[in-house]
């Protein structure tokens, strides 16, 4: 009779065999106590129901990153998993999927780089403003400058439709904008590699920090700032 009146004061863990590898919060006055053939364990809707266990448990601390219901006397308070927070330089949140789109902004521009089929397709990547400029070379603004970049590396026959020259862009960063939620910061290394004599060659390497803004029309990137790597 005292086991079945006496008051249930420290929290203790139980995982009972059948209950669905869910975790059970019990207590006990003397702590940790060996339990008999029955015990609570709780339902996927949250209500107790008995189960039978094939010997004694010993219940043991839960870990502090587990958060159960601790049945008590005057009902249940449940304690629910606090939200993750994504942190990024400046202690700013970003979301996964905004982070997953600029990614994908980043790769899809390198793709078209090498394999657009219009300039608008290309361009709408790009902010009406943007700017990009490689180290050592006039800039290109707007969306009339990076058309007109687009038809002069085609011309001199360095990338584009129909050229062997494939952009590989890795080891991307974004970072959240400490101040404006609407703009983020992007930095990656890139790759070129070509074919020559029928063979696969690396015709150079570089990097590149790009400016995202986030608008209607989703993420783009409005100034993209880029240096070759030479020895």
């Amino acid at each position: 009779m005292r086991a079945g009146t006496e008051r249930l004061t420290a929290a203790r863990r139980l995982t009972a065999p059948g209950s669905c590898g869910q975790s059970v919060m019990y207590a006990s006055r003397r702590g940790s106590r060996v339990l008999g053939n029955e015990a609570l364990a709780l339902s996927r809707r949250g209500r107790p129901k008995p189960v039978e266990l094939a010997g004694p448990q010993r219940i043991s601390h839960p870990p502090r990153s587990h958060y159960c219901a601790i049945p008590r006397r005057r009902g249940n308070r449940l304690w629910q998993k606090k939200r993750i927070k994504l942190k990024h330089h400046g202690g700013t949140t970003m979301s996964p999927t905004d982070e997953l789109l600029i990614r994908n902004v980043i790769a899809r521009v390198a793709w078209l780089t090498d394999k657009w089929s219009s300039e608008a397709e290309y361009l709408a990547n790009y902010t009406e403003d943007c700017v990009w400029h490689l180290q050592g070379v006039e800039p290109y603004r707007g969306h009339a400058g990076m058309g007109r970049r687009l038809r002069e590396m085609l011309a001199a026959g360095v990338c584009g439709p129909g050229l062997p020259m494939r952009h590989c862009v890795t080891s991307v960063e974004v970072i959240a904008d400490p101040v404006d939620p609407d703009t983020a910061t992007a930095r990656s290394f890139v790759i070129m590699t070509t074919i020559k004599n029928g063979a696969a060659t690396m015709e150079g390497c570089g990097e590149m920090i790009d400016t995202f803004r986030r608008s209607s029309g989703g993420w783009k990137i409005a100034v993209r700032r880029g240096a070759l790597v030479s020895k």
